[in-house]
């Protein structure tokens, strides 16, 4: 799991924890990749949902039990997380692929913020989704 000061980069086809200056750096090298243009606020928009779904699920819906850890509720939670953190390696990669897996991204990100909502007391969780979702279909709709 990426952590705030950590993003993910893949390196030799695994996603490897990369100091966000090191990253930072990286990305003013390398503007234009073989098959897109990065987009570092989408990254961290991936990152951030991957992490606050991760966490969410693990500390607060673990312990809050019921409606929390409904099998359709939880399960959405962890596929959120997952591909968020996907998307954000395959845009890391330059991969040719990043827009079709923003655009399933944006889909998982709205449906689990919908989950989060309709469950309550996870704020922070449908925020991140609502933002991911939105970064993820603006970078899916400019690569089209």
């Amino acid at each position: 799991m990426c952590s705030n000061t950590v993003k993910c980069a893949v390196q030799v086809y695994f996603c490897l924890p990369v100091e966000k200056t090191v990253l930072r750096n990286s990305l003013k090298r390398n503007k234009i990749m073989s098959h897109m243009m990065m987009d570092s606020t989408c990254i961290d928009n991936c990152s951030n949902c991957h992490k606050t779904c991760l966490q969410t699920a693990m500390m607060h819906c673990l312990s809050m039990g019921g409606k929390h850890l409904e099998a359709e509720h939880f399960r959405l939670m962890l596929d959120c997380a997952k591909i968020c953190e996907t998307s954000a390696c395959f845009q890391l990669s330059g991969s040719k692929y990043s827009a079709d897996i923003c655009k399933v991204c944006a889909e998982i990100c709205t449906a689990c913020a919908d989950s989060c909502e309709e469950v309550g007391g996870m704020e922070e969780c449908v925020v991140a989704c609502r933002t991911c979702a939105e970064s993820c279909t603006k970078m899916a709709s400019n690569r089209h």
